[in-house]
């Protein structure tokens, strides 16, 4: 919110701990309501954009938020959603030691087809599909659960921690990164949706 309202937007936020919520309410000098969305209750066609950041696979119903957040946004409104993507690269890799799983915090998963089916029914249409977040903490998050898996010796797993955490191997990672993102099997997914009924570009 913070970064957006210093590019001129005006700003509103939805945070169930009220604690903090009023820090982001101090932080940023926007509006943050304490609550969920469907307890905030907001007006018809109130914003230009929503945007939920890692939130959909938390939520009991992540189709109601959704069906909400059209309800809210103007017919030339944008989503955009940033959540775990189950066809990553290193959801393959670590299988059931990939970080993104995050069981039992994550109650979903959004497989592209099944996102994009799911943003259809509830009055979004999917326009572009990102990786552009996780990276190096997220790699290293599943690197940790799956050394603690092995047989090995904690100062051995330590060691290759420390080791992975270094400058030289997270400058040796960034043509990794680079091309996972591009072929969009990075761990993380950011997805640009539009209202369907806003006017065809």
């Amino acid at each position: 919110l913070g970064a957006i309202r210093n590019d001129g937007w005006r700003v509103q936020g939805v945070e169930l701990n009220p604690q903090i919520a009023a820090f982001a309410q101090q932080t940023i000098g926007g509006k943050v309501f304490a609550g969920s969305l469907l307890e905030a209750a907001y007006s018809d066609h109130t914003f230009d954009l929503v945007t939920f950041w890692d939130v959909l696979e938390h939520l009991a119903d992540p189709r109601q938020a959704l069906v909400e957040a059209a309800r809210i946004t103007r017919p030339s409104g944008s989503l955009v959603l940033s959540l775990p993507n189950p066809r990553s690269l290193e959801a393959r890799m670590f299988g059931t030691n990939w970080a993104g799983w995050d069981i039992p915090r994550h109650l979903w998963w959004f497989p592209k087809p099944a996102l994009v089916r799911l943003l259809a029914e509830t009055g979004w249409e999917a326009q572009e599909f990102i990786c552009m977040r996780g990276r190096h903490w997220l790699l290293g998050l599943s690197l940790r659960l799956w050394l603690e898996e092995q047989s090995l010796p904690e100062t051995l797993r330590q060691r290759l921690l420390a080791v992975f955490q270094s400058v030289p191997v997270r400058v040796v990672l960034l043509p990794y990164f680079s091309i996972i993102e591009k072929l969009r099997l990075g761990s993380i997914l950011v997805t640009f949706a539009r209202r369907k009924d806003a006017p065809s570009a």
